[in-house]
């Protein structure tokens, strides 16, 4: 079931590729499936080999679902304003294969200049130029931000989970999880 998930959500961001007609709800959709069921099913896992109770692995299981979306979410935001050193990839990398993210997704909405935008996406052909200017622009219409308190949204989801669980190691180590991985991050 979790690879099946996982394989349906590449198929449907293959089949999305340079496509401006997609919506939020589809790429949550998408990284729904491609990553956070994944992270879920690994915690509900750990719930499982440790033998707790049905309410305890429903919580791990949600807890990781929150935690996959925000990390996905996070890792789209990265590609726009992290350098290519860090990112251990090119910058932008997502839109020069054609994969439309959150950032490119509120950047449509809210820029005036969104048909000139959807233009060049369509195009498929995206010179360096071009990418510079969508970038200004998910900038400047705070595409990034919005972005971040989406994921920031679903990291409260996260907490909300964790805070159904007994005061154990575990949980205090999840805790830390979240603290590391999203409250330290530079772009908060």
């Amino acid at each position: 079931n979790v690879i099946t998930q996982s394989c349906s959500g590449e198929f449907r961001q293959a089949e999305g590729l340079f496509d401006v007609s997609m919506d939020v709800d589809d790429y949550k959709e998408i990284i729904r499936k491609k990553t956070a069921v994944m992270i879920a099913n690994c915690c509900a896992a750990a719930g499982i080999a440790s033998e707790a109770g049905e309410n305890i692995i429903s919580c791990l299981e949600n807890f990781g679902l929150a935690l996959g979306m925000a990390f996905q979410i996070r890792d789209d935001v990265a590609d726009w304003n992290r350098g290519e050193k860090e990112l251990g990839k090119p910058v932008i990398h997502d839109l020069r294969q054609g994969i439309v993210t959150l950032p490119l997704l509120f950047v449509l909405r809210l820029s005036k200049k969104k048909d000139t935008i959807r233009d060049i996406i369509i195009s498929k052909n995206i010179s360096e130029k071009q990418l510079s200017f969508i970038q200004h622009e998910i900038i400047t219409t705070n595409s990034l931000g919005l972005a971040i308190k989406t994921a920031s949204e679903y990291i409260e989801r996260a907490h909300q989970h964790l805070g159904s669980l007994p005061e154990t190691a575990g949980r205090q180590a999840l805790e830390q999880l979240l603290s590391i991985t999203f409250e330290s991050s530079p772009d908060n």
